[in-house]
């Protein structure tokens, strides 16, 4: 590949890398984990940042009992 065509592309891809479009994703994505902590806060802990998770596996495996009771 020339070194020309290979400079253009990365003008390009660069562009687009730099562009409002993938900084307006990533400021999405950003605001929805925001909203997420702000909903799981009241369970939040600033030590233990598992505590959700672990939480979630604890009730899959409680769910999965009852389903065998059931």
């Amino acid at each position: 590949m020339n070194r020309d065509v290979a400079n253009k592309l990365n003008n390009i891809f660069g562009k687009m890398r730099n562009s409002n479009i993938t900084r307006t994703f990533r400021n999405n994505q950003y605001l929805k984990r925001k909203k997420l902590k702000e909903f799981i806060k009241p369970c939040y802990n600033r030590y233990s940042y598992n505590f959700i998770y672990n939480k979630r596996i604890e009730m899959t495996e409680l769910e999965r009992k009852n389903r065998k009771i059931s």
